[in-house]
């Protein structure tokens, strides 16, 4: 049969739509081959709607899915708690935007490339972001990416859970982190266990967005922990921007993380960094 690419998107007025988005969903998922959902969700009752249909679909076809499952409420930066489909033995690519998994990990398994968004990665479920991880054996590519403009606010967990064993990722090769917590991304590199990872990029926040609470402090990056099989480090970020006794700790930190390192990308506009 020929499969279906499903693109939805609704940004007012669900609840004269959501029951016969909820049924075409349904009578399509056995030839689904990608599925983008994007909806504007206004009352609890729609997303627990929306949560008991994706929580109980099977896709065998389903090779690329996308949620964008957004709030119109102001306050507040979590993302909200979504439950994967049990059954996407095909899934190669996922997208979660500002959402993270609540059940249905164990349909990770054939997955390739994982990118999570979110306004505020410390608010996220790190058990949950670990668990999905945990079952992404195949995982060639990992992108986090927060959108630091819409929360300026400092978030820092009183108490971090620390998984008692590393995160066995053999087949990684690419992990790109934009405007992400620099905290949070020390948290989940000193996890990761990566033999085949090649290649790190740091798409790093902007001055305008930078308090106080919120410069550059590489020695919180995991230092013990080396990526020996890196090969290429792009950093999209200036050091004319930062302050000159932070710049010693990058090089530092870059020397001890990626020690066989044969390419560097810094788009730097100050000359004496590099000399």
């Amino acid at each position: 049969r020929q499969k279906l690419d499903v693109k939805i998107s609704v940004s007012r007025d669900l609840s004269k739509k959501l029951s016969a988005i909820i049924r075409f969903l349904r009578l399509a998922a056995p030839r689904t081959r990608s599925l983008k959902l994007v909806v504007a969700i206004s009352k609890d009752v729609y997303r627990r709607m929306l949560n008991d249909c994706l929580g109980s679909m099977e896709l065998p076809a389903l090779e690329f899915l996308e949620l964008d499952l957004w709030t119109r409420k102001a306050e507040g930066v979590a993302p909200c708690l979504v439950p994967l489909p049990p059954s996407m033995p095909s899934l190669l690519s996922l997208n979660l935007m500002q959402l993270a998994p609540e059940s249905g990990f164990e349909a990770l398994g054939s997955l390739r490339h994982l990118s999570l968004w979110s306004r505020s990665f410390w608010s996220c479920s790190l058990h949950s972001i670990y668990r999905a991880l945990e079952e992404c054996k195949l995982l060639e590519i990992l992108v986090i990416d927060r959108r630091s403009s819409l929360c300026h606010e400092k978030l820092e967990p009183k108490q971090v859970w620390i998984p008692e064993h590393p995160l066995a990722l053999p087949n990684l090769r690419l992990v790109k982190f934009r405007e992400v917590e620099r905290s949070f991304m020390a948290w989940l590199l000193g996890r990761i266990e990566a033999p085949k990872l090649d290649t790190l990029e740091l798409i790093l926040e902007e001055e305008t967005h930078i308090t106080s609470n919120h410069q550059l402090r590489w020695e919180n990056l995991p230092t013990i922990r080396t990526f020996p099989h890196v090969s290429t480090l792009c950093i999209g970020y200036s050091p004319s921007t930062l302050p000159r006794r932070e710049q010693p700790g990058l090089t530092t930190c870059l020397f001890k993380m990626f020690p066989h390192v044969r390419r560097v990308e810094l788009p730097f506009r100050d000359d004496d960094f590099l000399q």
